[in-house]
């Protein structure tokens, strides 16, 4: 696979985090804000994990889940 197709794989697995913790926190009763929040809360925890574990940590990672996070904003799934 080349390297261009797996950094769209996995920001495409982090905009999938995102609409699950999306999903998880609306399911709950939370506010398309707290499914936002959450869905950035994710990222950057799972950012900081990686950064303990010795992962490469991008932004563009955080920016991804975020994203799949806050599309409920807009859009109610």
């Amino acid at each position: 696979m080349a390297a261009g197709q797996a950094s769209h794989n996995d920001k495409m697995g982090h905009f999938g985090a995102g609409i699950a913790a999306n999903g998880i926190v609306r399911s709950a009763g939370g506010s398309r804000r707290d499914a936002c929040v959450a869905a950035v809360v994710v990222g950057v925890g799972k950012e900081a994990l990686d950064s303990m574990t010795g992962g490469h940590v991008e932004a563009q990672d955080v920016a991804a889940t975020a994203a799949g996070g806050c599309l409920g904003w807009v859009w109610e799934f």
